[in-house]
């Protein structure tokens, strides 16, 4: 199954989540990134109750090991490696 994924930095409240369930409406699958492990699962339970996969990760992307949250996602999931778009204010995609 070709998936359409999307993957939304700072889901852990307010605008964040709130576009991250937006998003979970549209794509069959949303990767949810926060500093927070706890507020993760419960982004990720809001984007599965609208019907997309979630991924949930933690990082701060503030950090340098963590500024590239694409290569991360690899890691945990491949099937979910194809970002087809993305959101959030330290969004970042690229490989550099």
């Amino acid at each position: 199954m070709n998936q359409s994924v999307a993957m939304v930095t700072g889901t852990s409240r307010g605008i964040g989540r709130a576009t991250t369930i937006r998003v979970a409406r549209d794509f069959s699958a949303v990767v949810v990134v926060a500093r927070s492990s706890e507020t993760l699962q419960e982004t990720a339970s809001n984007v599965q109750a609208e019907g997309a996969e979630p991924l949930a990760v933690a990082l701060d992307l503030r950090e340098p090991a963590d500024a590239h949250p694409r290569q991360r996602v690899a890691v945990l999931d491949s099937d979910l490696s194809h970002i087809d778009t993305g959101a959030g204010d330290r969004m970042r995609l690229g490989s550099r």
